[in-house]
């Protein structure tokens, strides 16, 4: 948005410079008379083309799910949904009457006995009467686990353990019957084991299915896959989807076979739920690395997370970051405050601390969150402090960060809110953490510099995070008036160019204790408990502590499972 204040004689005069510089599209945001004329504040959104998916969220949820590194270089140009698409193969199982048997391989324990089960069920329902063999005589109770299956289906299950009785037994099929086939678990690796696989899908004539647990490491389930390839398996079939979070071994095994993705099995029971595969991948199956990414399940903890940005600095966001983190802790809260200002952290330099560690020590790996996180008695919070100064904390490789993010999330068991004070300007990590709280306060004085970087955070924050919790503190206002009037100008242009109006979570008066609180390192509201700005401050709390109406339908990355 480009921001921009007329002054002129007279209105008039003042519409036909706007028109001149910002064109007919303009739109006025405010107006007041001056000496000797007037002054207009008018503003103009370019046009607004599709917004791509930001590059840091997609390198962070790649890393995060552990996608190995070919595929990722081929994930990285494009959209993420067509770019699976392009990289892996989809396709359907081919389970129509008259097609060629169904062959499920796979290793010791990869369910392949309940995927053979979970089809025949479909088949059955469907009015079909399928073929169902197991050749798996090795496993102690396996045949008698997929006999129990058939006879609730009404089926007669079929026993071969050698290629000579499967291929007799498949003579003896009803004509056009689908044929679902449950072999032993297999050690590809090993040439006995291997042949014995091959030799019974040879006697077949059947396709082979790789049925493999989700879960594994990228790079063994790529080595299984591509073994089982080589034998002849041409589908892939996760399981367990329903309990495992992390898919780059399924796309890993998916890319090295290649093999096609077909159904992913969630669920433990027969009835249970096989979702067909595509490029869209439905919810909690692979494809939900299509668009549906999502950042990794944070915590089990409870702690609400509340960011803090700006978009601009000078405005007062360490101190308000501070003082509220104050506020909630006297309203009886445990409150732990990141200074989440990777490249110039100074929440401990207004307090006048000097942290034995800080986040540079976890980056290291010498100690823990938990570990460096140290109480501030005088305000009755914790703080985690950041490392001011270096750059190597503010250019963190997208995993590393995203570790970091995790384990602050983390600790929300000891806490019942997390305050992440964000750093200045709208890079990569002030952006990523910005997507992960269940609020964002968005902090903006009435100078022009800071409403225009305001509304480049609340713009991005709605690209990143739809209709999120999102809500404007005015700081530094001359009055309550003036800093309602303040907002009123943001969010009309938050809604006549974005669609969106973010509410007033409240307004900070300008008060000159605010300056002697910095200056003497100490909390406004223990020197000077009776300021006008530590009241407007604690006049926050009762609705920050209340979950915003539509928290429920748009939940934190701390509270989402992928795609869930």
């Amino acid at each position: 948005m480009r921001l921009k204040l007329y002054r002129a004689a007279s209105m008039p005069e003042a519409m036909a410079s706007i028109r001149a510089d910002l064109g007919a599209e303009a739109l006025i945001l405010g107006s007041r008379r001056i000496g000797g004329g007037i002054e207009v504040s008018a503003a103009l959104e370019p046009a607004l083309e599709e917004v791509p998916e930001p590059r840091f969220r997609r390198e962070a949820a790649l890393a995060w799910h552990r996608v190995p590194a070919p595929l990722d270089r081929l994930l990285a140009v494009g959209p993420l949904e067509e770019g699976l698409r392009r990289s892996l193969t989809f396709a359907e199982l081919p389970l129509a009457p008259g097609n060629e048997p169904l062959l499920f391989a796979g290793p010791p324990g990869a369910g392949k006995t309940l995927a053979v089960a979970r089809l025949a069920t479909r088949l059955v329902m469907a009015g079909s009467a399928p073929t169902v063999v197991t050749t798996d005589t090795r496993r102690a109770g396996a045949t008698e686990q997929l006999a129990a299956f058939t006879r609730l289906l009404g089926l007669k299950l079929i026993v071969a353990g050698h290629p000579l009785t499967l291929g007799r037994a498949l003579a003896e099929r009803a004509a056009g019957a689908s044929v679902l086939i449950d072999s032993p678990g297999t050690n590809p690796f090993d040439p006995v084991q291997r042949d014995e696989l091959a030799a019974l899908a040879a006697t077949a004539g059947a396709t082979t299915v790789l049925v493999l647990p989700a879960g594994l490491d990228p790079d063994e389930a790529a080595d299984l896959a591509g073994a089982f390839a080589r034998i002849g398996a041409s589908l892939l079939l996760p399981t367990r989807l329903d309990i495992v979070g992390r898919l780059g071994g399924v796309l890993a095994a998916a890319h090295a076979g290649p093999l096609a993705l077909t159904e992913a099995g969630i669920g433990p029971g027969a009835a249970d739920g096989a979702h067909r595969a595509d490029g869209g991948f439905s919810c909690r199956t692979p494809a939900a690395c299509g668009p549906q990414w999502r950042s990794p399940p944070m915590s089990p903890g409870h702690a609400r997370l509340i960011a803090i940005a700006s978009g601009k600095g000078g405005v007062g966001k360490t101190w308000f970051a501070i003082t509220l983190a104050h506020a909630l802790a006297r309203a009886g809260k445990r409150i732990l405050l990141f200074d989440g200002d990777l490249g110039l952290a100074n929440v401990d330099i207004q307090l006048g601390l000097l942290p034995a560690a800080d986040l540079s020590a976890v980056v290291s790996g010498s100690m823990r969150l938990a570990e460096v996180a140290r109480p501030y008695p005088p305000g009755g919070f914790e703080i985690l402090p950041g490392r001011s100064g270096s750059g190597a904390l503010a250019a963190l490789p997208p995993a590393i960060f995203e570790r970091l993010l995790a384990g602050l999330i983390g600790l929300g068991e000891r806490y019942d809110i997390l305050l992440l004070d964000l750093g200045a300007g709208l890079d990569r990590s002030t952006r990523r953490m910005a997507g992960a709280a269940d609020t964002l306060l968005v902090l903006a004085t009435d100078e022009p510099g800071s409403l225009t970087d305001a509304y480049a955070v609340l713009k991005l924050n709605a690209a990143d995070r739809g209709t999120a919790d999102a809500r404007v503190v005015v700081n530094q206002a001359p009055s309550r008036g003036a800093g309602e009037r303040t907002y009123a100008t943001l969010v009309r242009a938050c809604r006549n160019f974005l669609g969106i109006q973010p509410p007033l979570a409240g307004v900070v008066r300008r008060d000159e204790r605010v300056r002697e609180a910095i200056r003497r390192q100490c909390l406004l509201l223990t020197r000077h408990p009776a300021s006008q700005a530590g009241a407007d401050v604690e006049a926050m709390v009762p609705a920050l502590l209340e979950p915003a109406e539509h928290d429920t339908a748009h939940l934190s990355a701390a509270g989402r499972r992928l795609a869930g």
